[in-house]
């Protein structure tokens, strides 16, 4: 029976493409980069249908040639493992070698000693369409035609830069890998802003795991504080774990840029979500202004019709969702 590899199993993400793919009864094999997590994760899953690997550094060449040594059944690989990591201080060890590196050496394997490998969708990100600038705006937009340009000199200055020059380079390196003699085809997935749930309750903490703190973050504003900017598109990770399966098993998505993205919102529309949906914050959180007709879509129609089967959550069943997990996993604290 054929496998699926996830990397980075205790990520996000990626928790909720395996858990979608255990419901699906596929055989799922997860790499992780502690024994520690390898533990946690086994146990929180609990199915006989998962294995875990640790592969403790991604960025080590044959790092992964033991797990295809062991599995010979995987045929499908779903990269999804990647650094995120806004507290970084040395960008270069920390989010580009991790990114870049990471990927080459995974399909280097792939090419190597898993011949049998058909398969392979790279977890990219709409980081490597365009600038934080355009991405993080209400007014920007772009395609599934565009690149970022964000140099190497400019990935220094921040580790927002870095992850976003990391996600370009990694995806363009794996095109330019995928364009050379191999077995496996390649598809991208390019995720907006990522919210919504956890798969365990008992990962919730402050700050919140990745892009999943988004949302929740808004909870610790007070009455008279200045509500940040930020708009993006989003989507919702339960969509995203769908998208990745969609992908994966779609004949049209080969070869393909596939954007997933959902709507577009900012703070103010997900604040009076909050506050209309939950009272105990109304008069502690800023008035809000939502307007979603300032936003302008992008032009990712090729997506859509990949995804065309894909029936998308709207961002508040996202946003409560994604508070009241927080609220439920506090109150249990407590």
């Amino acid at each position: 029976m054929t496998a699926v590899l996830v990397t980075g199993a205790n990520g996000y993400i990626s928790q909720h493409i395996i858990q979608l793919l255990l419901q699906q009864n596929y055989t799922v094999v997860g790499t992780v980069r502690s024994v520690a997590k390898k533990e946690k994760y086994a146990a929180l899953f609990s199915s006989c249908n998962l294995t875990i690997e640790v592969v403790p550094k991604l960025d080590t060449p044959h790092a992964f040639d033991f797990v295809f040594g062991k599995h010979r059944d995987i045929t499908v690989v779903l990269h999804v493992a990647t650094p995120v990591k806004s507290y970084a201080v040395n960008y270069d060890s920390e989010i580009i070698s991790p990114a870049i590196n990471g990927t080459t050496y995974l399909l280097e394997s792939i090419r190597d000693v898993a011949p049998q490998v058909t398969r392979v969708v790279y977890t990219s990100s709409v980081a490597a369409l365009a600038h934080p600038s355009v991405i993080y705006s209400t007014r920007g937009t772009f395609s599934e035609r565009d690149w970022n340009q964000v140099t190497y000199e400019q990935s220094k200055e921040s580790p927002r830069l870095a992850y976003y020059y990391a996600k370009r380079i990694a995806e363009q390196t794996a095109w330019e890998f995928a364009n050379s003699r191999v077995n496996f085809s390649l598809s991208t997935v390019l995720p907006g802003g990522t919210f919504g749930p956890l798969v365990f309750d008992s990962d919730v903490a402050d700050p919140m795991p990745s892009t999943s703190d988004y949302p929740i973050r808004l909870l610790k504003l007070r009455r008279d504080d200045p509500i940040p900017e930020f708009g993006a598109g989003f989507i919702d990770v339960r969509d995203l774990a769908q998208a990745h399966i969609l992908v994966m098993e779609s004949e049209a998505a080969r070869g393909k840029r596939v954007v997933v993205e959902a709507e577009m919102v900012d703070n103010h529309i997900m604040l009076d979500i909050i506050r209309r949906n939950f009272p105990q914050f109304r008069d502690k959180l800023p008035e809000c202004n939502p307007d979603s007709s300032q936003f302008i879509e992008p032009d990712i129609a090729q997506s859509r019709k990949i995804l065309s089967g894909l029936e998308f959550t709207p961002i508040s069943k996202t946003v409560v969702d994604a508070v009241t997990q927080v609220l439920r996993a506090r109150e249990s604290d407590d």
